[in-house]
């Protein structure tokens, strides 16, 4: 297992890990844990409201692109799919009870339960492009109340179900998947899998990006790279989406 840092409510274990990225040698792996933050936040620095009973954890660990179909824009989408399996394994005990909303957000009875993030710093060795990939995750476990204005779910129905989940045990889990993923680069399964968890499957999307384009197409698929393929109107080529805020209309 990696090194495992268990912090005491920070404001954000990504941001604690992002600065350990910076400032260690390129090769490290570590995890931060935590089980509640004051300060989390998501995509687009989006606030995130944990529950009573949460998991937060961010993973340091390097990366190099081997081919051309290894991405670390698939990293995302890999570890949304690995952690709604293993979480209905050891918690729901019920297959595909988890859906994904593009490219990284947990759902479960249609709100949202969890969320990911991704942070990648390249560097360059011997002419060899590299990254030191930090991904953090927040998982809401149990609700005592949500509140009414939030459109948010939970992994467990109650708070005292939560009581006996093992945030270690699942860390490991996790920790040692990211290596399998790594060195088996098993995209196809990894489109297979988005497919059956896409919330938003063959729908019509509008997707909002940072440069103020706005794409409106049927959502088709995902690509190796975990990229989203939308059918736009009057285009016969698909459009391939690497990021956005995406909506059904």
């Amino acid at each position: 297992m990696w090194p495992l840092i268990v912090l005491k409510n920070p404001a954000s274990t990504q941001d604690i890990a992002l600065q350990f990225a910076r400032t260690n040698s390129y090769k490290t792996k570590i995890v931060y844990f935590s089980a509640s933050q004051t300060d989390g936040y998501g995509t687009n620095s989006r606030k995130w409201i944990s529950a009573e009973s949460s998991f937060a954890a961010s993973f340091v660990f390097p990366f190099s692109v081997s081919n051309e179909q290894q991405s670390i824009s698939a990293f995302p989408i890999f570890l949304a799919i690995l952690s709604a399996q293993i979480l209905e394994k050891i918690a729901i005990k019920k297959k595909y009870s988890i859906g994904i909303k593009w490219p990284n957000d947990l759902y479960k009875n249609g709100k949202k339960c969890g969320g990911l993030i991704m942070h990648s710093l390249p560097y360059k060795i011997k002419k060899k492009q590299l990254y030191k990939i930090v991904l953090g995750m927040g998982i809401n476990l149990a609700w005592k109340a949500p509140p009414v204005d939030l459109n948010a779910s939970a992994i467990f129905e109650s708070f005292d179900d939560s009581v006996n989940f093992d945030p270690v045990s699942f860390i490991e889990l996790i920790t040692i998947s990211i290596e399998n993923f790594i060195l088996e680069n098993r995209t196809t399964d990894l489109i297979h899998e988005f497919s059956k968890r896409d919330i938003f499957k063959s729908e019509t999307l509008k997707i909002s990006q940072k440069n103020k384009r706005v794409i409106i197409g049927k959502n088709m698929a995902i690509n190796h790279q975990g990229r989203l393929l939308v059918q736009e109107k009057n285009k016969t080529e698909l459009t391939e989406v690497c990021s956005g805020s995406i909506e059904c209309v």
